[in-house]
Order: C-alpha cells, then structure tokens, then sequence
C-alpha cells in the first residue's frame, strides 16, 4: 500500500482520503498534513481568534440582513409542512413540557406575541437595551398580577402605534376587551381601579 509522511506530525500513514484530506491542487491529490493534525490546527484557530470570527460573523449578517431574510422567508414557505408535522409531533410526545413551558413564561410567550404583531407592521423602532427591559419587565408584572390583567397598546398596532415601553400599560383584562382597537379618546380613558401604575 502507497504511504504519506504528514509533514506537521511527521507519521507516516496510508496515501488515502482516510488519513489525508483531499487537495486537488497537489501531485496526488491528497493534502500535506493527516486529517489529525488538520483538526487539532481547526479547533487551535477557532479558540484563538473566536472574538475576531464572532465580529466577522456580526458584521456579515448586518450587511446581507435583506438577503438571509430573503432565504429565511423562501425556506419557511418551500418547508412549512415539514415544520407544522415536526411540531405537531413534538407537541404530542411531549404535552407535559409544552403544557409547564407555556404556564412558566406566559410573560414571554405574550411579549414576543406583541412583538410579532408590531414587526409584521413594521411598528417596532429600533429599541436600547433599557428599552427591551422595560417591555420584559411590564410584561412580567402583568403576568405576576394573574389572569385578570394584560398589556395594552395605549395606541394601537393597527391604528399606528409603536410596540415600545411609552406606548404600553397594564390594564383589567375586560377594560382591555372593550377598547378592542379602539383610541382611548373614542372608547374612555381607563379609570383608577382598571389601570396598574407601573
């Protein structure tokens, strides 16, 4: 059988895809280092320049955003059945997990709801970091005041209004059913008992 001396670790070892990447480049097609040494050089690079990958990364995502929304959008179409069946499935397997999960982070569960509605109509601005903690946190305290109580729009998504912390309070559950999609002026302002002052 024809060998190969790995020019990093010096072995010699089979001449075969086996032991040596394939380099069409080279005289017979095989890489100069064994496929050992090339993974312990990977994992090496990958640890020592991880931060500079990660800005790379960052970088590169914020410059095709249009396009990986694109290929996004065109995957979920070309796979939405498989997905539905996926999920369908794991509900069935697993309705204890899906059950707690939903009961644990309801507050979440109805953020991210809010926050869908808003970017489906283009109506979340560009928020800071203490911004998106004031939404978590408004949604956490109406969840912690129980069912009775939810996060309202003062002005709402399908009248213009933005998905952001100015715009939202805590109010009763029926105030918040009346209103529907309604301006406070063209329905009434909530009273002192319907509204918690956060």
């Amino acid at each position: 059988m024809k060998t190969k001396i790995c020019t990093k670790c010096g072995k010699e070892l089979p001449a075969t895809k086996e032991f040596f990447p394939v380099k069409r480049t080279h005289s017979d097609g095989l890489h100069s280092w064994c496929r050992e040494c090339g993974r312990k050089y990977a994992r090496q690079y990958a640890r020592e320049n991880r931060e500079a990958k990660l800005e790379y990364g960052r970088q590169w995502r914020k410059e095709n955003r249009e396009a990986i929304i694109k290929y996004a959008l065109q995957y979920a179409r070309e796979n939405r059945e498989a997905k539905l069946e996926y999920m369908r499935q794991y509900r069935k397997e697993n309705p204890k997990y899906t059950r707690q999960y939903r009961q644990k982070n309801a507050d979440k569960l109805n953020a991210n709801t809010a926050k869908r509605r808003a970017r489906k109509r283009n109506q979340t601005p560009d928020l800071t970091q203490d911004e998106k903690l004031r939404i978590s946190e408004i949604y956490k305290k109406a969840h912690e005041l129980g069912k009775d109580w939810q996060v309202d729009h003062i002005v709402p998504l399908s009248r213009g209004g933005l998905h952001h912390p100015d715009n939202l309070q805590i109010v009763l559950k029926s105030y918040n059913l009346q209103k529907h999609d309604r301006l406070e002026d063209e329905f009434r302002p909530p009273t002192k008992n319907e509204i918690y002052k956060t």
